[in-house]
């Protein structure tokens, strides 16, 4: 059983692409080697996933993101869109994430007036599933024993092991969001 990462990089010459890949070393030191291949702007990582088994991850992903891919390991899109395609796809077997807060998340087709915030009430009232957890009010996009949960407490209700580890990624991700 190996362990490495899937990981988002992105290049300031290249602003609509993304590359999505894998190593089983830290991504940053995979984006400083990147860095000799005589691009202008440095390679930076935006997030990163670790796996077990990321080779396989990868082409899991490759394949589930196939219709944006550009070439090889590039895919037109903005990082927040390839964050959720990861988290979607291998949200079961993420074991830990990291989203690097000094690069900017957001679509490039929306403004931040665009984005609405949504009261708890006009999300039932619109019937947008909440998650079931105790005080939580995002929305519930996995099931866990017929129960719905957001991704987070997903996330610690199947790793139980890692439930401070991802209670802090939580908190780290939800304050990075706040930024945008």
């Amino acid at each position: 059983m190996v362990r490495g990462w899937v990981y988002i990089i992105t290049n300031e010459s290249m602003p609509d692409l993304v590359k999505i890949g894998y190593s089983k070393k830290d991504p940053i030191l995979r984006a400083k080697e990147l860095n000799n291949t005589g691009v202008p702007h440095e390679y930076r990582v935006a997030y990163d996933a670790l796996v077990i088994n990321p080779r396989e991850c990868e082409v899991i992903v490759h394949n589930k993101y196939s219709y944006r891919r550009e070439a090889k390991e590039w895919f037109k899109s903005s990082v927040s869109e390839a964050v959720s395609i990861i988290q979607e796809t291998l949200s079961e077997i993420i074991l830990l994430e990291k989203m690097h807060v000094d690069i900017e998340i957001t679509n490039e087709n929306e403004t931040h007036a665009d984005i609405e915030i949504t009261s708890k009430e006009e999300m039932q009232k619109n019937n947008i599933e909440l998650c079931t957890f105790i005080g939580c009010d995002d929305d519930a996009n996995k099931e866990f024993k017929g129960k719905r949960y957001c991704i987070w407490h997903f996330r610690e209700l199947v790793h139980p092991s890692k439930k401070e580890s991802i209670r802090l990624l939580r908190e780290e991700f939800k304050s990075s969001q706040r930024k945008i």
